[in-house]
């Protein structure tokens, strides 16, 4: 068990069912936070909760997808409801839909901006709502390298990253003089099923 740096402080994970989401769920959990962790995959969450509970954590799992902003928004407004506060939301659900630029779908585009961009930004709003007025907390984005470095078949993914870090930066602005902080995370290459 790892020292209970968030004990009693409440959590979202986004996209916790696998990969970075799962990874920083449990950790969350073994520094003592109260998580909510939410995806598409449901079965892949309720695993979690047997796991985090052996390990002597908190977790809960929805199952949400993102893309559907008034449930992720409801789901913010809920979890602060019910614990009386939130303290920490990690928008890491990604899309990852690749393509060449000459060949990739509008429809293709606008699903890496969708979840990429306009979930996050009904998240860090919904959180600003609840955070500013508690004078605390904190937000991460998990972005990527590509929002970084150019890639063949990447523009639609880079690009969505990209604006997720100019939008973070902006609301970082915002939220700095009541005490919440808002930062970016971008990995590059990480060993997960995704």
């Amino acid at each position: 068990m790892s020292h209970q740096r968030f004990a009693g402080k409440v959590a979202i994970v986004t996209g916790a069912s696998m990969g970075i989401g799962r990874a920083t769920a449990i950790q969350l959990a073994d520094e003592g936070a109260i998580v909510i962790g939410c995806a598409r995959r449901k079965p892949k969450l309720d695993e979690l909760v047997d796991l985090i509970s052996e390990r002597g954590g908190h977790f809960t799992s929805v199952g949400l997808d993102v893309g559907d902003t008034d449930a992720f928004a409801k789901l913010i407004h809920d979890t602060a409801t019910q614990h009386g506060r939130l303290d920490v939301l990690i928008n890491n659900a990604p899309s990852v839909i690749g393509g060449m630029v000459v060949n990739q779908t509008l429809a293709d585009w606008r699903a890496n901006y969708g979840i990429g961009v306009d979930s996050v930004f009904i998240g860090v709003q919904a959180a600003m709502r609840i955070m500013i007025p508690q004078r605390s907390g904190s937000i991460i984005n998990i972005s990527s390298v590509s929002s970084l470095r150019a890639g063949i078949a990447s523009g639609a993914y880079g690009g969505a990253k990209a604006a997720l870090n100019q939008f973070s930066q902006c609301a970082a602005m915002e939220a700095a003089p009541h005490n919440v902080r808002i930062n970016v995370v971008a990995p590059g290459a990480v060993d997960t099923p995704g």
